[in-house]
């Protein structure tokens, strides 16, 4: 069963994961962990892409990036 995004009211297949380093006033938002975690929170695409942290906090996106040739070109590509 796929894990779903942690955000209130979406229920959208998780893709990425996100971890807090309140010492180091970090974020840090990862390709989906294979299990979940108590400390940590699973997010879909939409709402890790909209992620903002607090005034003095940093964000580090540290997901791999798939780069589809020819995607956004037009067409429906399968992955």
């Amino acid at each position: 069963m796929p894990r779903i995004c942690a955000r209130p009211t979406c229920d959208v297949a998780a893709t990425a994961t996100m971890t807090y380093g309140y010492a180091a006033r970090t974020v840090w938002v990862d390709d989906l962990i294979p299990e979940a975690y108590p400390e940590s929170y699973d997010l879909c695409s939409r709402h890790a892409d909209r992620l903002t942290v607090p005034q003095g906090w940093v964000l580090t996106d540290r997901r791999t990036l798939l780069r589809l040739p020819f995607a956004g070109m037009g067409g429906d590509v399968a992955v």
